[in-house]
C-alpha cells in the first residue's frame, strides 16, 4: 500500500500515523512504514488498500471528527 507523504502524521518517536475517513469521520491511525522518498511512503502495516486517506491535514481534523470530501482539481 502507497500513500502521499503529505498523509504522514508524526505522532511520537517516530510512530507515523495517517487520519483515515471511515464513515465521514477522521480517524488517527498508527502505521508501520517500509519506506519512503520525497513523494510516497510504503505501508507495511495499517493501512488496506483503496482505504481513504487525508492529505495535508488541515489544523481542525482530528480524532473522531466528522469530514467531507472537498472538491479537487
Amino acid at each position: 500500500v502507497q500513500v502521499p507523504v503529505g498523509a504522514l502524521v508524526p505522532v511520537e518517536d517516530g510512530v507515523m500515523a495517517a487520519f483515515v475517513v471511515e464513515e465521514g469521520r477522521a480517524l488517527l491511525r498508527p502505521i508501520e512504514l517500509a519506506g519512503r522518498n520525497a513523494g510516497m511512503g510504503w505501508v507495511r502495516a495499517g493501512l488496506k488498500p483503496d482505504e481513504q486517506v487525508i492529505v495535508y491535514p488541515p489544523p481542525g481534523v482530528a480524532q473522531g471528527r466528522r469530514v467531507r470530501r472537498r472538491a479537487g482539481p
